[in-house]
């Protein structure tokens, strides 16, 4: 290999070894962030749910219901910063 001799290329060796390694662990840490971030945002969402389900519809004028389900909404932006909740209310708000 181009004349280097052999423990240079042994140490190269070594290196990208030690870089794929190190990649690997990365992409497991960011994958372990990513899935804590994917459950909390499913606790949230299953939450905003069930206090939505608890809301009696059907025996409440029009208004009020949008009223308590707005409410419900700006709880849920009050009381996150989960990126993916986050992504989610942006399009929820428009139907407001």
């Amino acid at each position: 290999m181009a004349n280097f001799p052999a423990s240079v290329i042994e140490l190269a060796k070594r290196k990208a070894s030690e870089l794929e390694s190190f990649e690997t662990t990365a992409a497991l840490a960011a994958k372990r962030h990513k899935s804590k971030e994917q459950e909390e945002a499913e606790q949230l969402v299953d939450s905003f749910l069930e206090q939505f389900q608890q809301i009696p519809l059907a025996t409440l004028a029009p208004q009020e219901a949008i009223t308590r389900v707005q409410q419900l909404k700006q709880q849920l932006l009050d009381s996150s910063d989960n990126p993916i909740v986050r992504s989610l209310l942006p399009a929820a708000l428009k139907h407001q």
